[in-house]
């Protein structure tokens, strides 16, 4: 076993960018990364790009339903898309299931209005859900007609934007925003020893500086295994 690899992933969903796969494919997939996981000690998940195609989470909830995988063994991503992934976060999660939601620097206002949205519904526990960014991934854009018009990248920082507005605009108890972002992902993906400040985990820590008027977090200390990476807002460390 790789000490690397906790699982598979972005495969991709219901995209017509993808490879579209087949019933079959995603139950050999999904089966060969559980196994993987439970030989290795490892979550074994299999983390889905999820498209804007009709189908949605369907083709996952067939696995689930006939191959008798656990729910949890999948994390969708991207599933605040569209208004119908949106709603189908919800019946995933009634199940157990943990979805993932991609910050982004144009769009945060509507995600954070929808996990606002999912906070006072109740509909989504706050421990199943995660943020994520898509950091330096290719975004690509399409025209009126679908053809390819170019491409930017997902940015890392959309993350502190987004948690600035989830803490001074609907007024989230920071230790709620930070889960997204820290406990929720190390749980989901079993990394036993990330995500909290505890005796025996690793010394990762992020010391904030939160401004409610700018609506500006900035990212004043940043430490990793005890190694300070950023200081005083300034990289202490390149590459």
């Amino acid at each position: 076993m790789l000490f690397q690899v906790i699982g598979v992933g972005e495969l991709a969903v219901s995209d017509h960018r993808g490879s579209n796969p087949a019933f079959d494919t995603l139950c050999l997939i999904a089966s060969d990364a559980r196994t993987g996981g439970m030989l290795g000690a490892k979550a074994g998940v299999v983390h889905l790009h999820m498209g804007d195609g009709d189908t949605g989470l369907a083709p996952i909830w067939e696995v689930v339903n006939k191959a008798h995988i656990p729910i949890t063994q999948f994390v969708p991503t991207h599933m605040s898309r569209n208004p119908r992934l949106i709603q189908e976060a919800i019946a995933w999660a009634g199940q157990g299931g943990y979805v993932d939601f991609t910050a982004d620097q144009d769009e945060n206002r509507e995600l954070a209005q929808v996990l606002e949205n999912y906070r006072l519904l109740g509909t989504i526990p706050l421990g199943q859900m995660s943020v994520s960014s898509d950091s330096y991934g290719s975004l690509p854009r399409f025209g009126p007609g679908g053809e390819l018009v170019g491409y930017g990248y997902g940015r890392p920082t959309c993350l502190l934007g987004l948690f600035s507005l989830l803490v001074a605009v609907h007024h989230w108890p920071i230790y709620d925003a930070l889960s997204l972002f820290t406990s929720n992902p190390a749980k989901m993906i079993k990394l036993q020893r990330k995500g909290r400040v505890e005796v025996g985990c690793d010394a990762d820590m992020v010391v904030l500086d939160l401004s409610h008027d700018k609506l500006e977090t900035r990212a004043m200390y940043v430490i990793a295994r005890g190694k300070v990476l950023r200081e005083d807002n300034k990289p202490m460390v390149k590459g």
